[in-house]
């Protein structure tokens, strides 16, 4: 019964949606179509209040949720325009303070502390007195008692910093970083911070200054930075956002590919490895794994993200559900595999910039407001596990997004070619997730072998095909992926 729906004046949701003419739709925001948003916070204490970085300033909610039953009825209600007249540029980010609700940062210009009285009525004072017009305050982090600040200048010329003010009594500890475009930083820790730079389209984006772009961590508080420099490619990009999962100490970064990227994701290497080989496009998504620790590691690259500008990222661990989404050129892909592998989960307008993704279920604040998006993702083959010698029998593992249909018809669609004469036989799992290859009688000594899915495989029920176009590169065709076998 409970349906979220797309229509002129926004997004609209029903609780009834069974009693089909009659049933009853209600919108779900109120007043913030067409407006550019930069920046979404949600209280920690309170996830009814809701604050949003605006082109006019900032917005607050306290009645913001996600129940279609609620939504029918009820919208949410914003107030809207908040901080107008006190500065001259955009709201380009915002945090509420993790002890007080009535305590908001609103990054600008320069950085602005507001706090909120019992009727409602904001106080702001001016942190840095440092409003320079182009150089912007594009991001901010909180942990424990301390403020992280990013700001960028990319147009005209490049500037920035990053920053790390004293919470309790808002004192300026550190500037470091001077003169680059700070464009994303996360803490993770009161001692470890991470900062993006460069990740912020402009006329002057280029690769020309590396200095410009790429990753740098401090681990002593904000007082020192390293440029992270393992990973080749991420010397190469521009940062536009940082995503952190505490529980594997993983944290996700996003990026803007200085040479425009291309449409190319299929890694479907000569050898077993899922790294991306030298003829690749440079990624645009990394993951950098024990990133709290003393030696992290950087990849690049996931299946089925284009290389193309990921404009946003967003982490949601809430009631067993674990997913990463990524926003490209207008789209929104979905990992539910810790960034290894992702699907198309909604097919958006190129032209649209997506600024910021806030999960539960999903919402997307771009140059054309705030929506709201539920659904499934395509059903996309999400990994090929296959690590094999030459004549042995050891078997391929496929992997799917979603559930496939288990018939004997699917099976025939699911195989593994490596020269005239050779045959395989497929088992599919009880759970349809995942299917197993094997050959009958033993891999070639040497060569390869390739996997293929055919293009009309389904979904458990037949009610959708699989998506073969989803990394741009198959041409709606079958999906396929060599593997190069292992010699003694």
């Amino acid at each position: 019964n409970r349906a979220i729906a797309s229509a002129d004046i926004g997004p609209i949701a029903t609780s009834n949606l069974s009693q089909g003419p009659s049933s009853s739709w209600g919108q779900r925001f109120s007043g913030l179509r067409g407006t550019t948003i930069y920046g979404v916070d949600q209280s920690l204490n309170d996830d009814q209040i809701v604050y949003l970085a605006l082109a006019g300033g900032i917005a607050r909610t306290g009645n913001f949720t996600d129940d279609p039953d609620i939504l029918a009825t009820t919208p949410i209600v914003w107030s809207y325009p908040i901080l107008t007249g006190d500065f001259a540029n955009p709201a380009f980010s915002v945090k509420i303070d993790p002890d007080d609700d009535n305590i908001v940062y609103v990054g600008s210009g320069t950085l602005f502390r507001g706090v909120r009285d019992g009727g409602g009525t904001f106080t702001f004072s001016d942190l840095l007195g440092d409003d320079t017009p182009g150089k912007n305050i594009v991001d901010l982090s909180i942990s424990g008692d301390g403020i992280v600040v990013a700001s960028a200048q990319v147009s005209g010329a490049f500037d920035g910093s990053v920053r790390v003010l004293r919470r309790s009594d808002q004192q300026l500890l550190s500037t470091n970083l001077s003169g680059i475009p700070v464009t994303a930083v996360f803490a993770i820790s009161e001692q470890i911070f991470y900062a993006g730079v460069g990740g912020a389209p402009s006329l002057e984006m280029g690769a020309s200054d590396s200095a410009n772009l790429g990753l740098y961590r401090s681990i002593d508080g904000g007082e020192n930075w390293t440029k992270l420099d393992s990973n080749e490619d991420l010397n190469e990009v521009g940062v536009s956002d940082l995503e952190y999962d505490a529980q594997k100490d993983t944290l996700y970064v996003g990026a803007l590919n200085p040479d425009g990227g291309s449409d190319d994701s299929d890694d479907s290497d000569s050898d077993d490895s899922d790294d991306l080989d030298d003829d690749d496009p440079i990624p645009t998504f990394y993951i950098v794994k024990n990133a709290s620790s003393s030696s992290p590691t950087i990849k690049g690259g996931a299946l089925g993200l284009p290389s193309q500008d990921v404009s946003a990222l967003s982490y949601a661990s809430k009631e067993g559900t674990r997913k990463l989404y990524a926003a490209v050129s207008g789209d929104i892909y979905e990992s539910d595999s810790n960034g290894k592998t992702f699907s198309l989960f909604f097919d958006g307008n190129p032209r649209e910039q997506i600024n910021v993704l806030f999960f539960d279920p999903l919402l997307r604040a771009s140059n054309a407001g705030f929506d709201g998006l539920s659904g499934l993702a395509n059903l996309i083959v999400s990994n090929v596990f296959g690590k094999i010698s030459g004549g042995s029998r050891k078997p391929i593992k496929v992997k799917f997004n979603r559930p496939i249909d288990t018939s004997r018809a699917t099976k025939r669609k699911i195989r593994a070619k490596a020269g005239r004469g050779f045959r395989s036989s497929t088992r599919i799992s009880k759970s349809g997730q995942s299917a197993v290859i094997t050959p009958r009688g033993s891999w070639p000594a040497k060569g390869s072998v390739r996997v293929q899915v055919r293009s009309s495989l389904t979904t458990e029920g037949g009610d959708e095909s699989i998506d073969t176009d989803y990394d741009g590169s198959q041409g709606g065709q079958n999906y396929r992926k060599r593997i190069k076998l292992r010699t003694k």
